[in-house]
């Protein structure tokens, strides 16, 4: 509701304006702010200081959109009053007061965050040429931010400013980053800047001590984290930066500076060494890296280099079935949110030398090896290139259910890094201890291709059987004979036609379904030339059947199935030979 009742005097170039202005339970959207409950009472005077004074409320409202991942609320009232002098000179005041408790929330579809402060007073004052303002915001417990700043608007536009802030209670910030938990610190501020607004010279710094911070997704603390910002008038065009943690065994450093010149995007230096510095500590990871790098970042170039070591990284991932099918790249789930692209920017580019140390080693797929190399990662625009080796050490393969001794394995890259050369052989001595059967695997990480031979030359089908029983294809026993199978189809279905007559049945197919989930494994025997016995038993799901087929004609059978389901055929086959 308004009200008003003004009168208006004086002339058109120095008008007198007195009376009054309410405004009760006022409403207003500015921007994705809406401002609710305003409650205003102004007051004109009209003599001769020809002043206004004013005094309200407004409570604050954040306006998120309706489809918002995350959403902010903000629970507070702002009381204000000031007043205002329009003669030769404008003079005036303004004093802006938040009460305590002021209630902050974060809100996504799974959590909701708070952040409670304290009293917040800002007030302004103007004078002629002269503005000034003063902040004094009170945080949790004793905890506080400071400054005032005072600027002339004359051509000179001089500026004195000074802030500061002590933070010792850092939590409220873990709202804003949900990948850190446990923020732990004292954050001591004191700056001053002098000059003018055009060329402010700073001087002062921004001190993090005893700074601590837990990564769950990586399972990791760091802790005994120092990290401080100086300005000085020497140097008035950048901020000197030195930096230190603690991370499992080891620690790293930072030391550079960054500029603040805008329009040569901030010129910035800064070189991090480490050793043994904790980056992962998860079941299926546990790596540390020491890294000395040098960044430079400026208007012409964002580049990367230098060397980085892995004296660990114990990486254990979970088998794969051999059987398993892999998703197509271009899989797309309805209603999934999509991934993240974590691609490096475009923007930077990369020249980074990676050598990996003694406790490097990977288990999984069948594989346990140490690792050894070296690699060098050149990224320029978009394009990311990886050159190097990386050999298998200690290293034992289990294919075909059995453990095989790798003699010798080597990743080769000269390309992109996720589809590098394979140079594999993993081996088995039979047990007569006079042939070795040998499994070799060569190609792209992408489309490999898996070779069996043996010393001293045999057959295909007699090298796989030394390398999955041990023995001849001769001595293979019934109970061996299935895993035999087994890996003659995992080696390559189109391979296994022998293995029909060496298991001593008619039949041993793969048939395929309209797709590869109702792909069967065939397997059958004519007990008489007119009656055959088989089953039928799916490669990728858990079904199976029993077939009886009994011959009526030389084109004409009846066909029953028995298993998850049952059913009759009157099949007419002819042959096409």
């Amino acid at each position: 509701m308004l009200k008003a009742d003004l009168d208006l005097q004086g002339s058109i170039n120095k008008p007198l304006v007195s009376g009054h202005i309410d405004l009760t339970n006022g409403l207003a959207d500015v921007g994705s702010v809406g401002l609710h409950d305003i409650d205003l009472h102004v007051v004109a005077t009209g003599n001769r200081s020809n002043g206004i004074q004013l005094q309200g409320s407004i409570v604050p409202i954040v306006l998120n959109k309706p489809d918002a991942r995350e959403k902010i609320n903000l629970k507070t009232k702002i009381n204000f009053d000031g007043d205002l002098q329009i003669q030769d000179l404008i003079a005036g005041n303004i004093h802006l007061e938040l009460p305590a408790n002021t209630l902050i929330s974060l809100e996504t579809n799974e959590t909701k965050n708070e952040i409670r402060l304290g009293a917040t007073k800002l007030s302004g004052r103007i004078q002629g040429e002269a503005l000034s303002a003063d902040l004094d915001m009170a945080l949790l417990k004793q905890d506080y931010v400071r400054g005032n700043v005072q600027i002339n608007t004359r051509h000179s536009q001089t500026l004195s400013a000074q802030a500061t802030a002590l933070i010792r209670e850092l939590a409220f910030i873990e709202p804003f980053v949900p990948q850190l938990s446990t923020i732990k610190g004292q954050l001591n501020a004191d700056f001053t800047a002098r000059g003018t607004t055009q060329n402010p010279l700073v001087n002062g710094d921004i001190h993090l001590s005893n700074g601590a911070v837990a990564v769950e997704k990586l399972g990791i603390s760091v802790n005994g984290i120092n990290l401080r910002a100086v300005a000085s008038t020497d140097k008035p065009d950048i901020i000197q930066i030195k930096g230190s943690a603690l991370s499992g065994d080891g620690s790293i450093n930072l030391d550079g500076t960054v500029g603040l010149k805008p329009e040569a995007h901030f010129p910035s230096e800064v070189t991090l060494k480490g050793k043994d510095f904790e980056v992962a500590k998860l079941p299926e990871a546990q790596i540390a890296v020491s890294p000395d790098l040098k960044i430079a970042l400026n208007d012409r170039q964002k580049q990367i280099g230098g060397q980085l070591e892995v004296p660990k990284a114990i990486m254990t991932i979970q088998d794969i079935p051999e059987n398993a099918v892999k998703v197509s790249e271009d899989e797309i789930i309805l209603g999934e949110e999509k991934p993240e692209d974590n691609t490096p920017p475009p923007g930077i580019n990369a020249d980074i030398g990676v050598k990996l140390g003694k406790q490097v080693s990977f288990t999984g797929q069948g594989l346990q090896t140490n690792l050894a190399g070296n690699l060098k990662i050149i990224k320029t625009g978009e394009k990311m290139v990886m050159q190097g080796n990386v050999d298998l050490e200690k290293a034992s393969y289990k294919r075909f259910g059995q453990d095989l001794t790798v003699r010798k394995g080597r990743f080769l890259f000269n390309g992109p890094a996720d589809n590098p050369w394979l140079d594999v052989e993993a081996i088995r001595l039979s047990k007569s201890k006079k042939v070795t059967a040998i499994l070799a695997l060569t190609g792209t990480l992408k489309n490999p291709q898996t070779h069996i031979s043996s010393e001293p030359s045999l057959p295909e089908s007699e090298a796989l059987a030394y390398l999955v029983t041990g023995n001849p294809l001769n001595q293979v026993s019934k109970a061996e004979s299935n895993l035999l199978a087994s890996a003659a189809l995992s080696y390559g279905a189109g391979k296994a036609n022998w293995l029909a007559d060496k298991l001593g049945i008619d039949e041993f197919k793969v048939e395929e379904g309209s797709k590869l989930q109702d792909t069967l494994l065939v397997m059958g025997e004519y007990l008489t030339p007119d009656f055959y016995v088989g089953t039928k038993v799916g490669m990728f799901n858990k079904q199976a059947n029993i077939v009886l087929k009994h011959k009526i004609t030389d084109t004409i059978n009846v066909e029953s199935q028995a298993g998850t389901s049952q059913r009759i055929k009157l099949n007419y086959e002819v042959d096409g030979d």
